[in-house]
């Protein structure tokens, strides 16, 4: 094989040249010349995507093909929702409104219970005591809380347990305290190993 040139004409009338370049390996590289090389292969341009616009070929995409459906233009709207087939540009659009809009419309305005746990100060505490026995029962009656500390006396002379109605696992020792992030102080149970040893609570809205 040889280096070709091939000469094409632009619509305004501009001789391109395009030179096959050669490889040595059955395939060619072309390079191209917007203003016409003349046939003359050391005045073409080099290959293609090393020049600029103005020595390189236009190419138009059409409006309807699959670049412009499926990747989109700037014109296109936002997707009006997650799973329709709507351009790359309308989905990215729509993702965009969400975190300009939607999210910052969404945060702040659940529930305790929609809402992700800080630890900023609280308005409202509730403490208690409660007198325990060999029988669990819970710190005091509902309550809406975000946590509550529990600890057992410090002038007691046994330990206590603390857990749900149903199991008390966690053993305390006098002095010793747990912080449980609960939504009501009356699910947390508690009682003595022996006798009668006094449990202080602190709950936090």
């Amino acid at each position: 094989m040889a280096d070709k040139i091939v000469r094409m004409w632009a619509s305004d009338n501009t001789p391109i040249d395009l030179l096959l370049v050669d490889n040595g390996d059955s395939t060619y590289s072309i390079g191209i010349s917007s203003a016409g090389g003349g046939g003359d292969p050391t005045t073409i341009a080099g290959p293609l995507g090393s020049r600029v616009a103005a020595q390189s070929v236009s190419v138009a995409l059409s409006s309807d093909g699959p670049f412009a459906t499926n990747f989109g233009v700037q014109a296109d709207t936002h997707a009006t929702t997650d799973a329709g087939t709507f351009s790359f540009i309308a989905l990215f659009k729509r993702l965009l409104e969400k975190f300009t809009t939607q999210l910052p419309a969404a945060l702040g305005v659940g529930t305790l219970a929609q809402s992700l746990a800080t630890n900023e100060s609280s308005a409202t505490l509730y403490a208690g005591t409660l007198a325990t026995s060999g029988s669990a029962a819970a710190l005091t009656t509902t309550q809406a809380v975000r946590e509550v500390v529990v600890q057992n006396d410090p002038d007691n002379t046994t330990d206590v347990l603390i857990g749900n109605a149903s199991a008390q696992p966690i053993q305390l020792k006098p002095g010793w305290s747990i912080t449980i992030p609960v939504t009501d102080l009356a699910t947390v149970f508690a009682k003595s190993v022996s006798g009668t040893p006094l449990v202080n609570y602190l709950g936090r809205s």
